[in-house]
């Protein structure tokens, strides 16, 4: 399973936010774009997708930089955020990590399915909460993605 770490302002692995997308494509060559059954790019979707997409790459334009990198867990591939497999923890826990570095933000209007921490420019997803009846979907994050400055700290 190949691994990548997180790094908020920075981001993952050799992929880093700012980076142009031929440079991206450089260092990790398996990024290609979105295609449709018909072959072509949809309109307006500026996005590199690598490990069966679970590794997604969204750039500010067609040949622009990187403006988001996000992150699901396969088999395949791991991802960690302060030396733990973040996707692989329980929701709770990997929250003590997250919000170990900065706080969330409590005005989210999908809190429970999504946090978003600003000051990392940083989020997690989950498609559903675990319910109290002992239903365990929504027990781990789904993903997690970093944005440039101002992507979630923006007013």
């Amino acid at each position: 399973m190949v691994v990548y770490e997180i790094v908020p302002h920075v981001g993952v692995g050799a992929v880093n936010l700012g980076m142009s997308r031929a440079d991206a494509r450089a260092v990790m060559p398996e990024l290609r774009p979105l295609l449709l059954f018909d072959g072509s790019v949809p309109d307006g979707d500026y996005r590199d997708l690598a490990h069966d997409n679970a590794f997604q790459v969204t750039y500010d334009s067609p040949d622009g930089k990187i403006e988001f990198i996000e992150l699901g867990q396969t088999a395949a591939m791991g991802v960690t955020f302060a030396g733990q497999l973040i996707l692989s923890l329980d929701a709770d826990e990997a929250l003590g990590i997250l919000t170990a570095q900065a706080s969330y933000d409590e005005t989210d209007p999908e809190l429970g399915h999504s946090y978003i921490f600003p000051a990392l420019e940083l989020s997690v997803w989950r498609p559903s909460v675990p319910k109290d009846d002992g239903d365990l979907d929504g027990r781990h994050f789904a993903t997690i993605g970093i944005g440039v400055a101002g992507y979630w700290s923006a007013a």
